[in-house]
Order: structure tokens, then C-alpha cells, then sequence
């Protein structure tokens, strides 16, 4: 089922189902949460080249 919501895009956002509407409504969550925590590991990378010793201890 992922790979033909993959294939169909967009497209098969709009379908009408309530089933498939729910369905890919759940697989935006896992993407968004994707990438929070790629923006979170560049912010604690970036912080960590600015020498913040303290990054280590508290967030690590």
C-alpha cells in the first residue's frame, strides 16, 4: 500500500475514501516527525561546532 500512495502522488490524496484519507493522513505525521529530528541534529551539530560544552552533558 506505501509504495502505490507513493506511486500515485498526489493524486491519490484526493481520492474520496475515508480509509485512504486516513491512511495517508498517518503517513504525514511519520514524515513531519522525519524531519523535525534531521532539523534538531543539524541545530546540536551547528551548536556543537560553536564549542558549547555544555551541548554534551544536557542534550546528549
Amino acid at each position: 500500500i506505501d509504495e502505490t500512495i507513493t506511486v500515485f502522488g498526489g493524486y491519490g490524496y484526493f481520492l474520496d475514501q475515508d480509509v485512504e484519507r486516513r491512511y495517508r493522513d498517518n503517513r504525514i505525521i511519520e514524515i513531519y516527525e522525519g524531519t523535525v529530528e534531521v532539523q534538531l541534529n543539524n541545530m546540536v551539530r551547528i551548536l556543537k561546532k560553536l564549542n558549547l560544552d555544555f551541548i554534551d552533558s544536557t542534550l546528549l
